[in-house]
C-alpha cells in the first residue's frame, strides 16, 4: 500500500515538474515572440520615419532649387543695360529701306548713347547698303570730350587767335551763349590702315532732343537772332603736317594726324536761351540722319559745364 502511494505521488511530482517546465517554455515563447513583435514594430516604424524624412529631404532639395516666391518671370532691365556700351568699332550698321529724306526724324533719348567729360567715343561708323560696305568719319580716331565752359557770348571766351569762325553773323555771335569744348583726337592705325591718316571735325553735330522742351517749334528758331539753335562757329587751329593740300586751304576744320599720336583742340557753338537753360546742347559724333540706319544707337556727348 505504502509502495502504491509513493509511486503515485512520484508520478505526481514529475507531472507537476513537466507542466512548470511547459508552462516556463511557453513564457519564455510568448515573451520572445512579443519581443520579437515589438522590435519588428519598431523597425518598421524607424523605416516608416527614415522613409518620411527622406521625403523631406528630397521636397527640400527641390524646393531650394526653385526661386524664392517674390522672383518673377518678367527680367528687369538695369541702367547698366541700358546703357551698355555700343560695339561701334566692330559692327556694321545697315542702310535701312524705309528711310525718307523728305520726311522729319525725331531723335529720341531710347536710341541714343550719352557721353559726357573724360568719356570717349569712337571717330567713325561702318554701314552697309546690303550690298557694299562704307566707313562714315575717320577709321581709327577717337574723341575724347576733356572739357565744357559756357559763356554769354563769344566775345567773353579766350580764342586761338588763328582758329576759324565759321560765322560771320556778328548779332547772332554777340547775342546768344557761347559753349566752348576742349577735345584729343587719338589715332590707332586699324588693321591694313594708313600711318597718317586725315580727319575733320565736321563729324560734330550740333543737336538739341525735342522731347526735353514743352516748345515743339524749337527746329523753326534757326532764323530768330536770339534762341538760336545749336550751331557749330569755331574751331580752333589743327595739325596740318606736310600736307599741302590742307595747308593751303582755308578749311579750318581738317587735320593730320600719324599713328600713336594726339592732340587737343576746341569746338564751339552757339546756343540760344531756350536750350541751355535746360542742358539741351549736345554734339553727335558722326553725322547720321534720323531713320537713315536700323538698329542705330546716336552718339551724344552733352554738353554740361563742369560747375
Amino acid at each position: 500500500m505504502k509502495r502504491k502511494l509513493l509511486l503515485v505521488l512520484s508520478l505526481v511530482l514529475v507531472f507537476a515538474l513537466i507542466l512548470t517546465a511547459c508552462q516556463g517554455g511557453t513564457e519564455e515563447t510568448a515573451n520572445t515572440s512579443v519581443s520579437n513583435a515589438e522590435s519588428e514594430t519598431e523597425s518598421k516604424t524607424e523605416n516608416k520615419e527614415e522613409i518620411k524624412q527622406e521625403e523631406k529631404e528630397e521636397v527640400k532639395d527641390e524646393t531650394s532649387e526653385l526661386p524664392p516666391e517674390s522672383e518673377t518671370d518678367v527680367e528687369e532691365v538695369t541702367e547698366e543695360e541700358i546703357n551698355k556700351e555700343v560695339d561701334y568699332k566692330n559692327t556694321v550698321f545697315k542702310r535701312s529701306e524705309n528711310y525718307d529724306q523728305n520726311k522729319l526724324y525725331v531723335k529720341t533719348s531710347d536710341e541714343i548713347m550719352f557721353k559726357g567729360i573724360g568719356e570717349t567715343f569712337e571717330g567713325w561708323i561702318k554701314i552697309s547698303d546690303g550690298e557694299y560696305e562704307n566707313v562714315r568719319g575717320t577709321e581709327g580716331v577717337y574723341y575724347t570730350l576733356n572739357s565744357v565752359k559756357v559763356y554769354d557770348s563769344i566775345n567773353d571766351a579766350e580764342l586761338d587767335p588763328k582758329g576759324t569762325i565759321a560765322l560771320e553773323s556778328k548779332e547772332v555771335l554777340d547775342n546768344n551763349t557761347f559753349i566752348l569744348c576742349d577735345f584729343t583726337a587719338y589715332y590707332e592705325k586699324p588693321e591694313n590702315g594708313n600711318d597718317t591718316v586725315r580727319g575733320s571735325a565736321d563729324q560734330f553735330i550740333p543737336e538739341f532732343l525735342l522731347e526735353k522742351s514743352e516748345d515743339k517749334t524749337l527746329y523753326e528758331q534757326e532764323t530768330e537772332l536770339e534762341n538760336f539753335i545749336p550751331y557749330i562757329v569755331y574751331c580752333s587751329n589743327m595739325p596740318k603736317g606736310d600736307d599741302q593740300e590742307l595747308l593751303n586751304s582755308n578749311q579750318g576744320f581738317r587735320y593730320v594726324i600719324n599713328d600713336g599720336e594726339s592732340f587737343n583742340f576746341q569746338v564751339g557753338l552757339v546756343a540760344g536761351e531756350k536750350f541751355t537753360k535746360d542742358n539741351n546742347v549736345y554734339l553727335m559724333v558722326n553725322y547720321v540722319p534720323g531713320g537713315y540706319l536700323e538698329d542705330y544707337t546716336y552718339k551724344f556727348f552733352t554738353l554740361y559745364p563742369e560747375n
